[in-house]
């Protein structure tokens, strides 16, 4: 038959999912479904869930409706609407999975608390009353079997869920049980029930002497009891009260403030059930009358309780202290705030249950929970906190007596983070078959200021001969409050502009404007419109209204878009000094045309003020009490955990650990343990006093796991690992055999003390271990695993079977494989050793042979030739002995006598003999040289150059000779950051290509790419980079260069040059003296930055692919301020057209540093008239030309004096 806490949670399932009291039958079946499933509700959930009583009330639940779904729960449950918090968490917990469609309904009911919960726990009692009425027996093994004493089908439905529908936190709307027969008689009954005239006569009682014997029906008693005033008493010291034959019942209720209970010589026969109600303390004791098989106090200030062996006792609506000695079956519901609950003989009494004890109190505060004997044992717990409880209740079980079945312990506590600390009392068990607590802790900050804590108190469980599980688990919320960041309101000034006359100047925040002609007020706004870049380049003022000079200094204030004659400026913060107006504009007309401005105040920024509160987690103890017993213990959120520490636990079997926040420590005499793992990264020590475990079963769940693992003992490991687990720094001093298996990575750190077996043949994810070559055989399978030899010599069978795996020969000096086989398996796979090594290795012969199936070499260490001279040195490997053409390499350094680090002084790493197309990556900074094999006499060499590393590296340089075509990568390995933010590398690497025509360019990372040695070089081609590179085309030939869609910067250093750009914000740079350069902005905003003139007026700078937006900047050429002519430079009529002819007009109309235009077939032309005024004739070497190739039109561009540069408008 099932136990108590089984049929408890099918009563509250029915109530859940049917909003009615459970039916006879469906009731004992489901309780014993729970009981057989270990009280696992996945059958049940799913059952009731898609029955037809539930879908007709609730239908299908989906994320549509299932706030809704909500609102009816709370409506029919708790008899209230759904409060924001509550509807909020179970959306928001159904909608992330956390709650589902079959659980939702079970899930609110069991997240009751406070009032609600004190409605859960009457409706449980007035269902079971109900049900055991329709029955018609006590729960023994007839229950639900027998014929029922009531009809009770479909046609009661919708009555029951009435009747159950009333039932508040209000103890008095709890019916009675002879309340609720009477009703099941009225409303429920069939003509022809068993049970119908069952209801039998009330007595009275009065204050004589009462001799009164009941019906054969169902009899009620009535009296009082009031040693105060005994004249009042009606229940009276020699009254006789007979029930009969029917299932008979005294209602007696106390008047006496102290307490009377049932006056000495009372006589009660054939009466089963007493129900009592006192304005005080409830003092009554049923134990000396046998027919008697219930007590209930549904009312009074304190209670104290006494009952024998066979009779059921139950109190509620106490406010005060309660005390109940022996009885059955004791359930107490406690709804009074800070009250002591005891049951047994650690209170007033010496006797304890003989049956189930349920102790529900829905506000424990600082009300200590102390139960002894019983079998199975119920205790739900809740303290819900507006203010700090400095030491909480304490729930302490079988102190005395343990209890002989189940200890089911649910502490539940709630604080808003106001007031204080809550430290939650500590909760003690001992005995118990099983033991399952779980400490349900939630913070909600009421708001930013809510900084107060929950702090869990310590559970403590000791078994006895019975006790074979016990589970603990905590689970802890904390939500903080954030009062939203304000945002800085800026200041703004709203200017208001005038006219201008030609050639006056107006100044505003550093940005000189010069009228070329007569400017409404509209056209001066214009000019000042739109200002958000520091230079100062904008369509919105054109040379053909005026110039500007000077810098508009944004990191004041920026200016928004025209509005008639008024702009908006904007400050950079809430508090800026005023725009100041000059200029010859200001002062004209006494000041009339001076702009005027209205400022509007900012405010500043207010940060984001968080709540801290928390939940700290409390600690966990299990120990032994008696014989050895305790087979099985799971821990789900913990902090530090002694098990076994006061009582070893040599009969246990299977430890689970989840969550872990500190280290478990267990004490056993076992020999095999099974371990289960979840998210737990704190050290496991199975070596409390003594280590024994020989044989760990080890499962990884869940969330992964890294953690120490101390296990002195164990010879034999097997992990199934269904999520990724980390054991780095355990100790497995003596492990001889390690087998893996499942889908999870495992690194398993240093096995190499006594491993003679690593099997992870079973396993698909990855593997990593260090191992000692000379000892452990290895088997991996299809994951991508990492196996380090410590040792020198390899001379066991290495199989590392599918995927991309690393072998790594980690002592300074290596040796040849003896024995045995080592093979990579398939994939790409990776030998790792030293620099030293791989000198030592390649002379070998032995070694190519000695492995199979490793495709690539990584050089572990930064390579050093540690001698005492100042030089340096060049460490050789030769590649093709080994057998590899992809190296990876860790950079090189100095000798530590060097006068100075640097790559010009750093010991060379020299890789001889590498395959055609092999592949060298360079992760360090360092000194490089790559031979090919037959390079030398080859025509179409490559080598492929990688530069990869996490953040911004020089890479040193690498010499590649008698190559013909190098191809970089250039590798981001982290572009983007876990939180969403853009983080591009920016790698710098020279390299040496005495041979190479042709560069190819990719990768992500930003480059800057020096090139030396590049006599004939004719190509760099990065269009198909994504970072941004950095190159100088200096070499003896023409280069061309093809820029990527990154924001390139691309020198012209030797004439003849071409330089393309891509889709990004480019700069090409031409040097000085260089002639005919050919430039292509491409997509995108590109910025062409001269420094220098051509040679002759027919070697100028050829530019195509011009874009709005683009900047020309003469800086470098004029080294001062310049100006620029708006208007088109033309030719007096009837002229000769020719280069020379606009050359020389444009001479004769610019200045000293004058800038214009002209147009002649088909191309557009900017000449300059730089290194001093030259009259009327274009001098060659001294002034400027360039070619924009398509007619442009400068006249709408925009030009600063100070920083000679022109934006195309």
């Amino acid at each position: 038959m099932a136990n108590a806490s089984s049929y408890e949670t099918a009563q509250k399932l029915y109530i859940a999912y049917y909003q009615r009291p459970a039916d006879p039958e469906g009731l004992r079946f489901w309780a014993d479904q729970i009981e057989n499933a270990g009280g696992s509700l996945e059958v049940a959930l799913s059952s009731f869930a898609n029955s037809v009583e539930a879908q007709e009330l609730y239908g299908d639940i989906t994320a549509d409706n299932i706030e809704s779904v909500v609102e009816n729960f709370y409506q029919a449950a708790f008899g209230r609407a759904a409060d924001a918090e509550g509807l909020a968490f179970y959306v928001n917990g159904f909608n992330d999975g956390t709650f589902t469609p079959a659980s939702i309904a079970l899930n609110i009911l069991d997240g009751a608390s406070g009032g609600d919960l004190a409605v859960i726990n009457n409706k449980v009692i007035a269902a079971d009353r109900f049900t055991n009425a329709i029955d018609g027996g006590a729960r023994d093994e007839e229950f639900g079997q027998r014929d029922p004493q009531f009809t009770y089908d479909a046609d009661d439905i919708v009555a029951a869920r009435e009747w159950l529908e009333a039932v508040s936190s209000a103890p008095s709307s709890v019916p009675t049980a002879s309340e609720t027969l009477t009703n099941i008689e009225d409303d429920f009954s069939n003509p022809g029930d068993a049970g119908v005239g069952s209801s039998g006569q009330t007595f009275t009682l009065t204050t004589d002497l009462d001799s009164f014997t009941g019906t054969s029906s169902n009899d009620l008693f009535v009296g009082t009891v009031d040693d105060a005033t005994p004249a009042d008493a009606t229940l009276n010291g020699l009254d006789s009260l007979d029930g009969g034959a029917g299932i008979d019942t005294l209602r007696v209720a106390d008047t006496d403030p102290a307490g009377s209970g049932f006056p000495a010589g009372l006589t009660l026969s054939s009466i089963e059930n007493v129900t009592a109600r006192a304005a005080g303390t409830a003092k009554f004791d049923t134990s000396d009358f046998a027919d008697v098989v219930s007590l209930a106090s549904t009312q009074s200030a304190a209670a104290e309780l006494t009952g024998s062996a066979t009779q059921d006792i139950s109190v509620s609506g106490a406010t005060g202290a309660i005390d109940v000695e022996g009885g059955n079956n004791i359930t107490v519901n406690d709804a009074a705030d800070n009250q002591n609950i005891n049951v047994g003989e650690s209170g007033a009494g010496s006797t304890n249950a003989a049956g189930t004890i349920s102790v529900t109190d829905s506000k424990q505060g600082d009300g200590d929970i102390t139960i002894d004997g019983g079998t199975d044992v119920t205790v739900n717990a809740t303290t819900d906190a507006a203010a700090a409880i400095a030491d909480a209740g304490d729930v302490v079980i079988g102190a005395t007596k343990a209890a002989s079945g189940d200890v089911v312990v649910v502490q539940n506590v709630k604080h808003n983070g106001e007031g204080g600390n809550v430290a939650q009392a500590d909760i003690s068990v001992t005995g118990g078959t099983t033991v399952d607590v779980t400490v349900n802790a939630t913070s909600t900050a009421k708001d930013q200021d809510s900084d107060n804590d929950i702090l869990n108190g310590t559970v403590t469980v000791t078994g006895d001969d019975a006790t074979k599980s016990v589970s603990v688990v905590q689970n802890n919320s904390a939500t903080t409050f954030t009062k939203p960041a304000v945002a800085v309101i800026k200041e703004t000034s709203v200017v208001t502009f005038k006219a201008m006359s030609a050639n006056e100047t107006l100044i505003v925040n550093g940005l000189t404007f010069t009228a070329s002609k007569a400017l409404t007020a509209e056209q001066v706004a214009g000019a000042f419109a739109d200002l958000a870049a520091a230079d100062t380049q904008s369509a919105t003022g054109p040379t053909a209204n005026g110039i500007y000079t000077g810098t508009f200094n944004t990191a004041v204030w920026t200016s928004g878009a025209r509005d008639g004659a008024t702009v908006t400026f904007t400050a950079n913060d809430e508090d800026e000094a005023d725009l100041v107006f000059t200029g010859t504009a200001t002062t004209n007309d006494a000041g009339a045309r001076a702009p005027t401005q209205v400022k509007s105040a900012g405010a500043a920024s207010v940060d984001a003020d968080t709540s801290t509160n928390t939940v700290t987690i409390g600690d966990v103890v299990v120990n032994e009490g008696g014989s050895d017993s305790i087979t099985e213990i799971t821990l789900d959120t913990y902090k530090a955990a002694t098990l076994g520490a006061g009582g070893s636990l040599d009969a246990l079997t299977t430890l689970s650990l989840a969550n872990s926040a500190d280290e478990a420590t267990v004490t056993t005499a076992a020999t095999t343990l099974a371990l289960n793992v979840d998210d737990v990264d704190d050290a496991v020590s199975l070596d409390g006093t003594a280590a024994t475990v020989e044989t760990l079963n080890l499962t990884a769940s869940g969330d992964a796991s890294t953690f120490a693992l101390t296990s002195e003992a164990t010879k034999t490991l097997n992990v199934t690992a269904n999520a990724a687990l980390n054991l780095t720094g355990s100790t497995l001093t003596v492990l001889e055999s390690a087998v893996v298996s499942g889908a999870g990575n495992v690194t398993l750190g240093d096995i190499s003390g006594a491993t003679k077996t690593l099997d992870a043949s079973g396993a698909t994810g990855n593997i990593s271990a260090t191992v000692d070559g000379t000892t452990a055989t290895v088997t991996t399978s299809s994951g991508n695993d990492s196996i380090t030899v410590d040792t020198a010599g390899l001379s066991k069978n290495i199989s590392l079977g599918g995927g991309n795996d690393t072998l790594t020969f980690s002592e300074a000096t290596a040796n040849v494989p003896t024995a045995g086989t080592v093979d990579g398996g398939d994939g790409v796979d990776t030998v790792a050793m030293t620099s030293a090594s791989a000198q030592a290795l390649d002379n070998n012969t032995n070694f190519a042979t000695a492995i199979s199936g490793f495709e690539r070499l990584t050089i572990t260490d930064t390579v050093v030739n540690d001698d005492t001279v100042d030089q340096v040195d060049t460490i050789v490997i030769d590649t093709a002995a080994l057998g590899f053409s992809y190296i990876t390499t860790s950079g090189t350094v100095s000798d530590p006598v060097a006068t100075a680090d640097t790559v010009a002084t750093r010991d060379v790493l020299q890789l001889d003999n590498l395959a055609n197309d092999g592949t060298v990556v360079l992760t360090a900074t360092g000194n490089v040289v790559v031979n090919v094999k037959d390079a030398a006499t080859g025509a179409s060499d490559v080598v492929n150059l990688q530069v990869s590393q996490n953040g911004d590296t020089d890479f040193g340089s690498a010499t590649i000779a008698n190559v013909e075509t190098v191809n970089i990568d250039a590798i981001d390995s982290v572009p983007v950051l876990a939180n969403g933010t853009a983080d591009i590398d920016e790698h710098t690497l020279s390299v040496s290509v005495d041979s190479a025509t042709s560069l190819n360019l990719t990768g992500s990372a930003d480059l800057d790419l020096t090139v030396t040695d590049d006599a004939v070089l004719t190509t760099v081609n990065a269009s198909a980079m994504t970072g941004a590179l950095t190159y100088v085309a200096d070499g003896t030939l023409a280069q061309t260069v093809t820029g990527g869609s990154g924001d390139d910067h691309l020198t012209g250093a030797g004439s003849g040059d071409t330089l393309i750009g891509g889709a990004g914000k480019d700069t090409f740079v031409v040097g000085a003296a260089v002639d005919l350069l050919k430039l292509d902005g491409g997509d995108g905003t590109d910025t062409f930055d001269f420094n220098g003139v051509s040679s002759n007026k027919s070697n100028f700078a050829v530019v195509q692919g011009v874009n709005t937006g683009d900047i020309f900047d003469f800086d470098g050429i004029t080294g001062g301020d310049a100006s620029f002519r708006q208007a088109q430079i033309t030719l007096s009529q009837g002229a000769t057209e020719s280069t020379q002819a606009f050359l020389d007009q444009a001479m004769t109309n610019l200045g000293d540093n004058g800038f214009g235009w002209f147009q002649f077939n088909g191309n557009t032309y900017i000449a300059g008239d730089v290194g001093g005024d030259s009259a009327n004739a274009f001098v060659d070497g001294t002034d400027f030309v360039v070619m924009l190739t398509g007619l442009v039109d400068l006249s709408a561009a925009s030009f600063n004096g100070t920083n000679a540069t022109l934006e195309l408008g």
